[in-house]
């Protein structure tokens, strides 16, 4: 029965969905009490929401986000400080991820943060 099943869904479903992996890497803020980063992701340009995808502590400098379903995406790095400050969003860094592209590499993506929590 097993093996039906799965001859089954083959033919029922022959597209298959390819995850895809991306890794960001960014200068360190020099504000002397930094906590951290967060890390927004969505799939249209300039709207991010309150919630970000990714929060990384300081000292790290980079985030790697997997399984990725085809489609552009556009992401921005903020910086935050030990009392909960926010910077302004970093420059904004698209990609788009082929339909179906089995190969797509890991990409590395530069994100400079430049910025002053207040």
């Amino acid at each position: 029965m097993k093996k039906i099943l799965i001859v089954a869904l083959l033919v029922l479903f022959p597209f298959v969905c390819f995850a895809h992996d991306i890794e960001f890497e960014w200068d360190p803020n020099t504000e002397t009490d930094l906590a951290g980063y967060r890390l927004y992701q969505s799939n249209t340009s300039g709207q991010y929401g309150s919630t970000p995808v990714a929060e990384i502590a300081h000292p790290s400098t980079g985030k790697a986000l997997t399984n990725l379903v085809d489609g552009q995406y556009f992401w921005v790095v903020t910086a935050f400080d030990m009392s909960g400050n926010e910077s302004a969003y970093s420059n904004e860094v698209t990609w788009t991820f082929e339909d179906g592209d089995p190969a797509a590499p890991a990409i590395r993506i530069k994100v400079v943060v430049e910025v002053t929590v207040p």
